[in-house]
């Protein structure tokens, strides 16, 4: 019997619930948020073409479609298209492991991941010293620029150091489980 892809889908995120990953512990609520985006693209998708897939479906001709619709008619740059081609491929693959039928093309290098290499831009420390030192006249900019440097010397992301408090700072050290990896880091503090 053939399956649609977008039931398997549903049936994948119940189960992305209380599944555990390899160190044991529940996927994260981000994980399978974006499982559902993948989900809402490939709705989307569907819907373009009039079309309803099957797991059997998932080919390199849908692989060539389904780029070219995210990409053209959804604006997306190659990183995001290449999370949801990550997840459609995690999620056929769960299926090919439960002894469901799949298509094999899949599996090539041909169904590939878009990616595009981001530029990442620096600044210099006497930069980052000159926004130190700005005095700004009004309290929301000063709160802004010191939200700005804090993540510039302690290089973590804004949903991390939001949730900073006095029990992070230990010994002269900032420690936190980061809320995206999980991971433990000890960042040391700096002056500013």
């Amino acid at each position: 019997a053939s399956i649609f892809l977008t039931s398997y889908i549903d049936a994948f995120i119940e189960d992305s619930k209380t599944k555990k990953t390899r160190n044991n512990t529940l996927i994260k609520p981000r994980t399978i948020q974006h499982y559902r985006t993948t989900l809402a693209k490939v709705k989307a998708f569907e819907e373009s073409q009039g079309v309803k897939l099957k797991i059997t479906d998932i080919d390199l001709k849908f692989h060539v479609e389904f780029l070219e619709f995210l990409e053209t008619k959804q604006n997306l740059n190659p990183n995001t298209i290449g999370g949801y081609v990550d997840d459609i491929k995690l999620m056929i693959t769960n299926a090919d492991k439960r002894g469901i039928e799949i298509n094999k093309e899949v599996k090539l290098s041909e169904f590939y991941t878009p990616t595009n290499k981001t530029k990442d831009i620096y600044l210099k420390e006497d930069e980052i010293n000159k926004i130190f030192q700005h005095k700004f006249d009004l309290d929301y900019l000063d709160n802004a620029r010191d939200g700005v440097i804090i993540g510039l010397r302690t290089g973590l992301r804004i949903s991390d150091f939001l949730k900073l408090s006095n029990k992070n700072l230990i010994d002269g050290f900032i420690e936190k489980n980061t809320l995206k990896t999980d991971f433990p880091v000890i960042i040391p503090i700096h002056d500013q």
